[in-house]
C-alpha cells in the first residue's frame, strides 16, 4: 500500500470524504487556470471551457480499485477530475510551456503527456495531476475537443477491453487465445477511432520521437497483418481471385515497410498456385 499519489494514512471512506471536501478547491483552480490563459493569450484561449463532472461514485471507485490497482486506492488520481476542451496543437503547446514553468506553483505533482506518446489505443491528452489544499490529488486534463468526443462515445470498447483484462487477472491466469482476439479487434477499432480527429487536428506535429516511432510500428503491423489476410484469401480464391488479391497483399507488404522483392513475393505466393493450375 501507499505506493500512488494520495496520503497513505487515509482509508478509503477517508480518501473518499477529503475528494468531497476538495470538489470546491478543484473548481476554483480550473477556472483560475483558464482565466490565467485567457487573459495572458486572448486570441488563443477565448472559446476554451472548464468541465469538472461531479465526484465518482464509491462503488465505481472500488471495482477499479480492485481491478486496476490491486487493492491500492492511493493510486486512485480521477476521484476529482476535470479537464479543459482546447482545440488546436498550438493552444496545446502553450499549455504545455505554462504547465512546465508553473508547475510548482500549481500545484501539479506529476504530468503524463500523451500527445507526445500517445496511449497504446491511441488517444491523446494532456493528463497532470494536482494536489489540492487539503492534500487530495486530482486529476487534470488537456484534451483536444473533436478527441474527446471520440473517446466519449467509444467507451463503451474501452470498458469492453478492460472486462477481459479484470477478469483474467480475477482468476490469475493469461488470456485465452479468443480474449485476445477479442481484445486486439478492441483495440485497433480504438484505435481506428481515434485516428480521425488527431489527423484532422494535426495532433502528429506534437509527437516526440517515440510517439512516432511507436504509431510507425503499429501502422506496419497492421499493414503486415493485412497483407497476410489478403495473401491467404488469394491462394484460397482462384486463378482471378489470386491474383486480385495477392496484388493487394503485395501493396499492403511495401505499405508495412517491406521492400519490392518481399511486395513481388507476396504476389507471387498468392497468385501463382493458381496460376499453374
Amino acid at each position: 500500500m501507499g505506493e500512488g499519489l494520495q496520503n497513505p494514512d487515509l482509508n478509503l471512506n477517508q480518501l473518499y470524504d477529503q475528494a468531497g471536501q476538495a470538489m470546491p478547491d478543484f473548481a476554483e483552480f480550473g477556472q483560475n487556470f483558464l482565466q490565467y490563459l485567457q487573459e495572458k493569450y486572448p486570441d488563443q484561449f477565448a472559446g476554451v471551457e472548464f468541465q469538472h463532472p461531479e465526484l465518482k461514485g464509491l462503488e465505481r471507485i472500488q471495482d477499479k480499485i480492485t481491478g486496476d490497482y490491486d487493492g491500492d486506492h492511493t493510486k486512485v488520481v480521477d476521484m476529482v477530475r476535470g479537464r479543459l476542451l482546447v482545440e488546436t496543437p498550438e493552444q496545446i503547446q502553450i499549455i504545455r510551456h505554462e504547465i512546465s514553468d508553473l508547475q510548482d506553483n500549481l500545484g501539479i505533482v506529476k504530468v503524463k503527456d500523451f500527445y507526445a506518446e500517445p496511449l497504446e489505443t491511441h488517444f491523446r491528452t494532456l493528463n497532470t495531476q494536482v494536489q489540492l489544499p487539503n492534500g487530495h490529488i486530482a486529476e487534470f486534463r488537456i484534451d483536444q475537443h473533436d478527441m474527446a468526443i471520440a473517446g466519449d462515445n467509444s467507451h463503451h470498447l474501452y470498458e469492453e477491453r478492460q472486462a477481459i483484462d479484470r477478469l483474467a487477472k480475477a482468476e490469475n491466469r493469461s488470456l485465452t487465445e479468443s480474449e485476445i482476439i477479442r481484445r486486439n479487434e478492441l483495440l485497433e477499432e480504438q484505435r481506428a477511432i481515434f485516428h480521425d480527429p488527431a489527423q484532422k487536428n494535426n495532433l502528429d506535429s506534437l509527437l516526440n520521437e517515440n510517439g512516432k516511432a511507436m504509431l510507425a510500428e503499429h501502422r506496419n503491423h497492421r499493414m503486415a497483418g493485412m497483407a497476410e489476410t489478403f495473401g491467404r484469401l488469394g491462394k484460397n480464391g482462384g486463378l482471378i481471385a489470386g491474383v486480385a488479391f495477392g496484388t493487394l497483399s503485395g501493396a499492403f507488404t511495401l505499405a508495412a515497410g517491406g521492400n519490392s522483392a518481399q511486395a513481388a513475393e507476396a504476389v507471387y505466393e498468392a497468385a501463382v498456385p493458381y496460376g499453374e493450375t
